[in-house]
Formats: C-alpha cells, structure tokens, sequence
C-alpha cells in the first residue's frame, strides 16, 4: 500500500464522493467526505455555512479537518472542490498520503450541476449547459495547477478502481 490516506481531489460534481465510497470499500478502508464532515461538525449545510458565515469561514473548517484528516489511518478521504486551492492545503495533503485528481470532462460536470441547484457555487450561474460548461472551465483553468500536484490523474472512476486494484 502506498500509504495510509487517499485523498480525491476534482472539480465540483466531479464524482469524488462516489469514487470514494467504491474505493473505500474495495480497500476495506474507512471514508470521510470533507463537505459531509463540515455539515456534520457544524450542524449546518454548506449552502447554510455560506450565508450565514461566509466562504472564508468555511475555508477555515475545511482546512483544521485537512490537517485533523492528517492522522486517520486506512482512509479514503474526497475533498471539496476547492479545498486544495485554500491555505496550502494541496501540499498538506501531498505530504501526508496519495493525492488523486479524478479529471472528470467540463461538459459532464456542467451536466451534473444542472442536477443539484442547492450548490451555493453555481446558484449564480445561468441554468443552461454552455453557462455551465463555460463557468467550469473558467475553475478548471484556474485550479488545474493545484490539482495537476496530485501524485496520479485519472478520467473516470473507473480507471481510479482500476489503478486500486494494483494496490492490493
């Protein structure tokens, strides 16, 4: 095994949380979802933590869960979108344990976020699929030299699985 953590990284609506419950389980590892985990420790959704506290509070949250996740054992843990982008947190997670960017195509994930309209992200967005896709690869271009620091890339879940597959 490469090391005790798998951190998956990815663009919003990328299928993180998904790849992390199937590889957590192919791993018979533990799994931790950072948006989940804040909702959870906060008593509040991620749209609530936005209104009410503010993007820069949740970065804050985001970033002592990256550091608590630092000592977890046997864990699969998918990161929000924009957590690696946020107080050196990409190099954290470098540094303690395999960083995962699964690459999931702009046009999938401005499908998917047609789908989920409670995101504060793109509550501001036109709901059409070229505002979408335009609005996406805007973060792409700007989080792509974080997210291109991760120890392996993958295009699909499936892939990801597979390359899991070697590690047993």
């Amino acid at each position: 095994m490469e090391s005790e953590r798998i951190w998956i990284t990815g663009m919003p609506f990328s299928g993180k949380s998904s790849a992390a419950r199937k590889l957590a389980s192919l791993l018979h590892w533990q799994r931790t979802d950072t948006d989940a985990q804040i909702e959870k420790d906060s008593g509040m959704s991620i749209p609530e933590i936005f209104a009410s506290l503010g993007e820069l509070e949740f970065r804050r949250k985001e970033k002592e869960l990256t550091d608590l996740l630092c000592s977890a054992q046997h864990r699969v843990i998918s990161t929000g979108g924009g957590l690696p982008v946020f107080y050196g947190n990409m190099d954290t997670m470098l540094q303690n344990g395999t960083v995962v960017f699964l690459n999931t195509s702009v046009e999938i994930i401005a499908q998917r976020s047609l789908e989920h309209k409670d995101r504060p992200l793109v509550h501001a967005v036109e709901e059409t699929q070229e505002a979408r896709v335009d609005f996406f690869r805007k973060m792409l271009f700007e989080r792509l030299p974080y997210y291109g620091k991760a120890h392996h890339t993958f295009g699909s879940e499936k892939a990801l699985l597979e390359w899991a597959q070697t590690l047993l």
